[in-house]
């Protein structure tokens, strides 16, 4: 150890602040490279600033030294977010995080890639997975059923960004989120043109037509936790008349924003009221090999 008057130095009789530790011993008065001061600690004169690898540390804590390699190691911490207060930074085990005073919040250097999903239905599939109307339960359907809840099968993919966020099983219609996240979600289908019940003028109308496009959510043991309904009915020029076929179209479209855990599902359902004569068909119109009015898309917000 060496003491100058202008300050204290470890392996150094000259140091170059008010404290200087050069590990090497190979630092000269003037005139340093930065590999020279790669081993070097000094408090300035003046600002009391720490420099680790520089003679010139500009901040509180300067570990810039472009010619090796200036990681910065840091902890975790069981201190809370108050307790450490605003500005403590920490290292949690997965997520670089700040303090803001209330909350530990993670501090993001890019915004993670988003998961974007786009299908077509290109067929009449789906599954009836509830009692109602029609003859099955539990089974696959060809069309829309009557009067009974029914998911939506057998989608082609078109696109998707990624499955960081989501993943897609075009099969089944699920969508299973991989992370905590918010995902706006919405599907569309229209039924090919027949006939809607609706009141033939007599004194005893007909029930009222109904169609429901649903969204389902279920937790990671496949068990429903919420479901978002968007119904309406249809005016119809069709009467449940004999030798009245009918030519109307029916459709719907359901859109919701859902947050999700890691595990949970939604999946496209459908629950329409239109005529008892059997299932109906779906609109399979293309444009090129996509749906005109049969479609899905899911988005990580």
């Amino acid at each position: 150890m060496s003491k100058a008057q202008n300050g204290v130095g470890i392996n150094t009789e000259k140091p170059q602040g008010i404290f200087h530790i050069d590990s090497k011993k190979n630092t000269p008065e003037t005139g340093a490279t930065l590999n020279q001061l790669s081993d070097d600690f000094i408090v300035e004169h003046t600002t009391g600033n720490i420099g680790v690898g520089t003679n010139a540390p500009k901040v509180k804590l300067d570990i810039r030294n472009n010619s090796v390699n200036n990681a910065l190691g840091i902890g975790d911490t069981n201190l809370t977010a108050t307790e450490a207060e605003k500005g403590a930074i920490r290292y949690n085990g997965s997520s670089l995080q700040y303090s803001n005073g209330t909350h530990w919040m993670n501090l993001l250097t890019e915004s993670p890639a988003k998961t974007v999903v786009i299908a077509t239905k290109t067929n009449n599939d789906t599954y009836a997975y509830e009692p109602g109307g029609h003859s099955c339960t539990n089974c696959n359907v060809t069309g829309a059923p009557h009067r009974t809840s029914a998911y939506l099968t057998n989608w082609t993919q078109k696109y998707i960004t990624t499955t960081d966020g989501g993943s897609f099983d075009a099969s089944t219609g699920i969508f299973t989120a991989n992370r905590n996240g918010t995902f706006t979600a919405t599907f569309t289908f229209a039924l090919a043109d027949g006939m809607i019940r609706a009141w033939d003028g007599s004194s005893n109308p007909f029930d009222t037509n109904q169609i429901e496009a649903i969204w389902r959510v279920y937790d990671s043991n496949n068990v429903e936790i919420n479901s978002v309904k968007c119904a309406n009915a249809f005016p119809s020029d069709s009467r449940q008349n004999s030798g009245d076929s009918g030519n109307a179209k029916a459709g719907s479209n359901c859109t919701a924003i859902f947050h999700l855990q890691a595990g949970q599902t939604i999946r496209p359902a459908l629950w329409i009221d239109l005529n008892p004569g059997g299932p109906k068909l779906f609109d399979l119109t293309l444009s090129g090999t996509n749906s005109i009015y049969n479609n899905l898309t899911i988005v990580e917000n």
